[in-house]
């Protein structure tokens, strides 16, 4: 049975998506402690699942205020929500259940490309789950992630071998970041990530536009030149 928060929210989602026309919803890796995973939340990725709305997924800061000992939360505790949330939707079964939903995390997936395959042999643990390695690799490298604060060699690097060029997509933080940061740092992608122009087109539109058909539709842009 729904209640009454879940049926206000699905309510201002549908007639957001169904009679504004939006083309995706973006969404915290947590709010107030209850993450991405979390059974509550089921009808509203089955709502999702059912249109094929691509979900942005920003970092938030963690239940425990306390782990980032008053140090800036957005400096460690970001990338690790991030890794909480995508754990979690491993190990509730949420994401397998809802396949259809496009999902795009900030800043390079957080710490998920250098944990994920710790991550998937510890949830093959008969106590976790007893899933499969391989499967949940593949469900972790199976969202896309964004560039935003990820631009460094050794970041670009994991990016490219964990997802491939095909679920990288450009961001900046900006205006979180300074201008004075994000425009170097994008302008550092190309050299730092030893992509050549074919790549940078993939990164900087193509996959966005694949992600986002509507936008592709209203900008006139058609589906072989993406």
């Amino acid at each position: 049975m729904r209640g009454p928060l879940q049926t206000l929210f699905l309510g201002l989602m549908g007639y957001c998506l169904d009679t504004l026309k939006f083309v995706g919803v973006a969404t915290f890796t947590n709010s107030n402690g209850t993450y991405l995973g979390n059974s509550y939340l089921d009808p509203i990725f089955k709502a999702l699942n059912a249109r094929k709305v691509p979900v942005f997924v920003h970092p938030a800061a963690p239940g425990c205020n306390g782990v980032s000992m008053d140090y800036p939360i957005p400096m460690t505790e970001y990338p690790f929500d991030t890794v909480r949330a995508v754990e979690i939707l491993l190990l509730t079964g949420q994401r397998a259940s809802y396949p259809n939903i496009s999902m795009i995390f900030a800043h390079g997936g957080g710490a998920i490309p250098f944990l994920a395959t710790r991550i998937a042999g510890m949830s093959s643990m008969p106590f976790l789950g007893g899933f499969a390695v391989t499967e949940s690799v593949n469900q972790l490298a199976g969202y896309y992630f964004d560039t935003a604060s990820a631009t460094s060699t050794i970041q670009l690097a994991a990016l490219k071998s964990f997802i491939g060029i095909g679920k990288i997509l450009t961001g900046t933080d900006y205006p979180y970041v300074p201008t004075s940061q994000a425009q170097p740092a994008v302008k550092s992608i190309q050299v730092n990530g030893e992509f050549n122009s074919t790549d940078m087109a993939q990164i900087n539109h193509r996959n966005a536009l694949s992600i986002f058909p509507w936008v592709a539709e209203i900008l006139g842009v058609k589906e072989r030149s993406i």
